[in-house]
């Protein structure tokens, strides 16, 4: 038996933060609540730049992916508040305390360049906040169809 996760979009998540409404892109909320995380997720565009003062002793997150983290940091921050979660249970439709937390931006080639400093300072300024390319994004979906087609039965 072949059992077919799904992900829905839902409504969105709104906080306020320096009288800015603020609204997630995608809460993706999932079927197994109890074994897969709902995952609030932040698109931005390719052309985001990960890194600033690359051609520096220390290089560093650039200031708009630091922003964009910061969103998503904030979104994490409003799920750990008791408060919260019936909001949180009415818009997504279940009660969970499982969630992640993800951004899609910027290219994979100035990601690779800084790897080891990207990923330590994402782990400790970001911890529980995964990143990824858009390069990144196609190679997953890639491999999860390559997946799909070896289970796929022939009738």
């Amino acid at each position: 038996m072949f059992l077919m996760l799904k992900y829905t979009k839902t409504g969105a998540i709104e906080g306020e933060k320096d009288n800015q409404r603020r609204i997630c892109d995608y809460l993706l909320k999932t079927d197994l609540p109890n074994y897969l995380p709902t995952t609030f997720f932040e698109v931005k565009k390719e052309s985001v730049q990960l890194m600033a003062h690359k051609h520096r002793k220390h290089p560093k997150l650039s200031e708009e992916v630091n922003r964009h983290l910061e969103q998503l940091d904030n979104y994490q921050l409003y799920t750990e508040v008791a408060e919260n979660w019936g909001e949180l249970a009415l818009k997504i439709g279940y009660q969970t305390q499982n969630y992640d937390f993800q951004l899609l931006a910027g290219r994979s080639v100035e990601k690779e360049e800084y790897l080891d400093v990207f990923k330590s300072k994402l782990q400790r300024r970001y911890h529980g906040i995964d990143e990824f390319t858009f390069e990144e994004l196609e190679e997953i979906n890639y491999i999860h169809l390559e997946q799909l087609q070896k289970l796929r039965v022939q009738l």
